[in-house]
């Protein structure tokens, strides 16, 4: 049949990984949806798949989004007609268009997908009386934040009513997994597989979508290092992750900014006044505390921190009550504010809670790469900075970029009536944290992916590094925490490399695009998409014709790797190069997740993992 000839558009957006919505058109029934895939040492790679069946007499577009989290990559699109069956080809953006035309001057079928807004957008026509089936893949890698891994396998915009099947596998190679859960599924099942479990549940999507969550134990010496060799290259994947720790005695001192324009108006201020009433009711006598509120521009309750006293804790609870919307969205200076009320004085945990529900449209600076690099560069000294994006409208790339690049944790929170819970709840986990010194040496590579890009640390977090070597590479790493420091010395050679670690290379694949793209080598960016089939937004496309021959996956000319990707000085072509701590850089390589603040509690019962602050109620 040759009735795809439509333009199919391609769009990314953060945060979520998977999304299918179908055309509306009542005479497209759509089956159930299957799930399955594996997720082993911070790789992630899911297949979705379902079918679409046209019961009228004429043709109609089938119409569906694939939204994904950041630094998840769409790898893979086939289309199964009754006929035929086409599989999606990645080429460079103009190369893709090309193709695609071609594909309909000649009258054949296909497809084209490319990023021109927040979701994948696939869209094509299906004849009468005829079935389809549409399979695409996802590939993308995670990072640990408070101590957990979290993806989102099906958001709750899905809005489906069919079955869903679910078959994925969770492995560490590198430490025991604990802790795996899919929340709201009581009868999902959880069987024990080598080095993992494997998690399968059948039934129907859940109002809140389907999350996976799980950790680990700690690594020993808070460090691993693994690899692979294709035969050309050798591989390595090397994770620093502190673990969550005690406090010990230590008081805690915090500012809340609280956003206040227009769009918070109604509902939405409600639940945030009454959550932050909560937390100041729950802070101790001998926390310190302040509330900015702001829209245009920012207010402070005081001129400084203050003691949670009751008579204090009162009057806060009574100006946050008071606290009415309107104005525009003012987020950097309210920020920069806050960060005054902090001295260089170590006595107390200190953090910065900011909500804010929408996008920066006022204030010394508006565009996100200026505010974030100047909060970082003007919070000397170093307050974690946690950040909520409240509601789908907020800037949730921008407050994810915040949080990382000031060691808080990043998390986004539906406006509805687990609202309040659900902001407690979070502050309760992050209200501890602290910043974890460490600095990392490491001799022997070829290609090293972005080690500079990673800024500060806190507990609970991690740092994933990845490259390639010839004979032997060597990494030596130090975690400065409160009581002690602890170093290690990893050592990877030819001969501990495993056949099985495959997927050490598609993280070194992932890593090596990001890297690339903060290097501004297009080209690099091009030739290790292309080789390794993924979707870059602003750089491939994916295509689905028949002028292509389809029956396997497209393979180029193997790029050389650490030959041809090399910066302008040179790249990692050197034998050491030594690193600590680099203030003022992005952290591209902590992953801004979606989480869902009411279960870390449990899976943190689940890891046996201490209590960040002492009990404060």
């Amino acid at each position: 049949m040759k009735n795809l000839s439509k333009f199919y558009t391609v769009f990314v957006i953060a945060l979520v990984v998977f999304g299918a919505v179908p055309s509306n058109a009542q005479s497209l029934v759509m089956g159930d949806l299957y799930v399955k895939g594996e997720v082993v040492d911070n790789y992630l790679n899911l297949e979705y798949s379902f079918d679409v069946q046209n019961t009228a007499s004429t043709d109609q577009e089938v119409v569906f989004n694939i939204p994904i989290q950041k630094d998840v990559y769409l790898s893979n699109v086939t289309i199964a007609l009754e006929n035929s069956t086409l599989y999606g080809r990645v080429f460079p953006v103009n190369k893709a268009e090309e193709i695609y035309n071609e594909t309909k001057a000649q009258n054949l079928t296909g497809a084209i997908i490319s990023d021109f807004g927040p979701v994948y957008n696939v869209r094509f026509n299906l004849g009468a009386l005829e079935s389809a089936t549409i399979t695409f893949q996802l590939e993308g890698g995670l990072t640990r934040n408070l101590g957990e891994y979290t993806a989102v396998i099906v958001p709750s915009s899905l809005g489906l009513t069919q079955a869903i099947h679910v078959e994925i596998s969770v492995i560490s190679n590198r430490a025991p997994i604990v802790g795996v859960q899919l929340p709201g599924l009581q009868n999902a099942v959880y069987k024990t597989v080598t080095n993992g479990v494997l998690v399968t549940y059948d039934g129907s999507v859940p109002f809140d979508g389907i999350t996976l969550t799980y950790g680990t134990t700690r690594y020993e010496g808070d460090s691993s290092i693994i690899g692979y060799s294709n035969g050309t290259e050798n591989f390595f994947a090397y994770n620093l992750a502190p673990m969550l720790n005690d406090t010990g005695s230590k008081d805690g001192q915090y500012v809340f900014v609280i956003d206040r324009s227009g769009s918070m108006s109604g509902t939405p201020m409600e639940y945030v006044k009454q959550a932050f009433s909560d937390i100041i009711n729950n802070l101790a006598e001998t926390d310190r505390f302040n509330v900015i509120a702001f829209s245009s521009t920012g207010t402070s309750m005081w001129s400084e921190t203050k003691l949670a006293s009751t008579t204090n804790k009162n009057e806060a609870v009574d100006w946050v009550k008071s606290i009415t919307a309107t104005g525009s969205t003012n987020i950097y200076d309210p920020l920069l504010d806050a960060l005054n009320y902090f001295g260089s004085d170590q006595t107390y945990t200190n953090g910065i809670l900011l909500l804010s529900d929408g996008v920066p449209n006022t204030g010394t600076y508006t565009d996100r790469s200026d505010i974030v690099a100047n909060l970082k560069a003007n919070n000397v000294n170093e307050i974690p900075i946690s950040t909520i994006a409240f509601g789908n409208a907020a800037d949730e790339q921008l407050m994810s970029e915040i949080a990382s690049t000031n060691g808080g944790v990043y998390v986004k929170v539906a406006n509805n009536e687990n609202a309040v819970g659900e902001i407690l709840r979070f502050f309760q986990q992050v209200s501890g944290l602290e910043l974890m010194g460490w600095s990392m040496s490491i001799s022997g590579v070829k290609t090293l992916n972005n080690i500079e890009s990673i800024g500060q640390l806190s507990d609970g977090q991690e740092v994933v590094v990845t490259g390639t070597f010839t004979t032997e590479v060597v990494i030596d790493a130090t975690i400065q925490y409160p009581d002690q420091n602890v170093s290690t010395t990893r050592v990877l050679n030819t001969g501990l490399l495993k056949e099985e670690y495959v997927h050490v290379e598609k993280l070194w694949a992932l890593q090596r695009i990001s890297y690339l793209i903060s290097q501004g080598d297009d080209e690099g960016v091009i030739d290790v998409a292309m080789y390794y089939g993924l979707v870059v937004k602003g750089y491939t496309s994916m295509v689905l014709s028949e002028l292509l021959d389809d029956t396997e996956r497209d393979t180029q000319t193997d790029p050389a790797f650490a030959t041809t990707y090399t910066d302008a000085t040179g790249g990692y072509t050197t034998t050491e190069a030594t690193y600590k701590d680099i203030a003022g850089e992005a952290a591209t390589t902590q992953s801004a997740t979606s989480f869902y603040p009411a279960l870390y509690m449990t899976l943190f019962i689940l890891l046996a993992i201490p209590v960040l602050r002492k009990n404060r109620h």
